[in-house]
């Protein structure tokens, strides 16, 4: 029986990966070990262009139908400045620059109102992913939420 909980699923792949290559790579990933959850989940692509946070860009690579629910206003593959996010998309990423300086997963969690006036209650994993050179180069995120 799987884990229900997207979070302990998240980490719990990724620790897996991680055995193997610490921190694991981003060509590591297999989709199809959380296929169940996947559309719950995005990845984001980063390119730092100079050492400021607010020098990141960040591009959606995916974007799963259920996070799109969440993530209004985002297209795949449009670059965009980390600083450039909107309200609601910066909230939800905010932990990005720890995730990259301390390459290791954290959740987080918190509320937002959405756009229908009702209170988003939301729980998000960021799972750190590197290219060969070791630098962070994506950055999986799990989303799961209900609104109140």
């Amino acid at each position: 029986m799987f884990e229900q909980r997207l979070t302990i699923r998240l980490v719990a792949m990724w620790d897996k990966l991680a055995e193997l290559n610490p921190p694991p790579l981003f060509a590591q990933l297999n989709k199809s070990l959380i296929s169940d959850i996947w559309s719950q989940c995005a990845v984001i692509r980063l390119e730092q262009s100079g050492a400021d946070i607010n020098d990141l860009l960040l591009a959606f690579d995916y974007i799963g139908d259920k996070s799109r629910h969440l993530l209004i206003n985002v297209s795949e593959g449009k670059m965009l400045r980390f600083n450039g996010l909107n309200r609601e998309t910066k909230k939800f990423l905010e932990d990005v620059p720890n995730v990259i300086h301390s390459v290791s997963t954290i959740i987080t969690s918190g509320t937002l109102a959405g756009i229908r006036n009702k209170l988003i209650k939301y729980r998000i994993c960021l799972l750190p992913f590197t290219n060969p050179a070791g630098n962070v180069s994506h950055i999986m995120v799990g989303f799961s939420w209900i609104e109140c």
